[in-house]
């Protein structure tokens, strides 16, 4: 929502007799509004990969990339992969971390997804001692493990969130 948050609290009118009770104080208004920094920056796409149609969202977090990908009717998720990319400050390699947090546990090719993400972005973030990216995923069970669509669905996630990067700055 890009309206801002308004909280009002009315102040009491107070008649002749009540102004002269010192305990009676006016309720003071209050304006409440997010910082715009505390907002993520959110790009929505649609795109026909090997003519099946495909939604995908980016939302950037100052902590965090949440990108999702959907192929099912009506952008619908089933699956959610977390990937935590940490640089090692003895030896400076990048050692990732791939996580179901809901879905199927027992498909592999959804945290490979969500790993060659991760490490293709991690280039392109700012603080690139870590990053983390949470990937909603669903594609067809037909193409899911299809090589051709694994690099195109990758590239186009990876162009996306580049994209929407750009934008923040």
């Amino acid at each position: 929502m890009a309206e801002s948050i308004t909280e009002s609290l009315s102040t009491t009118h107070l008649d002749d007799a009540s102004k002269t009770n010192t305990s009676a104080a006016a309720t003071p208004t209050f304006d409440i509004r997010p910082s715009p920094a505390s907002l993520p920056t959110t790009t929505i796409r649609s795109y026909a990969i090997f003519d099946i149609p495909t939604d995908v969202w980016v939302e950037l977090y100052g902590d965090r990339i949440v990108v999702g990908v959907s192929q099912m009717e009506g952008g619908r998720v089933g699956n959610y992969v977390q990937c935590h990319a940490q640089t090692n400050p003895v030896d400076q390699r990048v050692e990732f971390t791939v996580t179901n947090v809901l879905g199927a546990r027992e498909d592999g090719m959804l945290g490979l997804y969500a790993r060659r993400l991760t490490q293709l972005l991690l280039p392109h973030h700012q603080r690139t001692e870590f990053l983390e990216v949470l990937l909603a995923i669903s594609l067809r069970k037909e193409r899911q493990e299809d090589t051709d669509m694994f690099k195109t669905v990758v590239d186009v996630l990876v162009k996306q969130v580049v994209e929407t990067m750009g934008m923040r700055r």
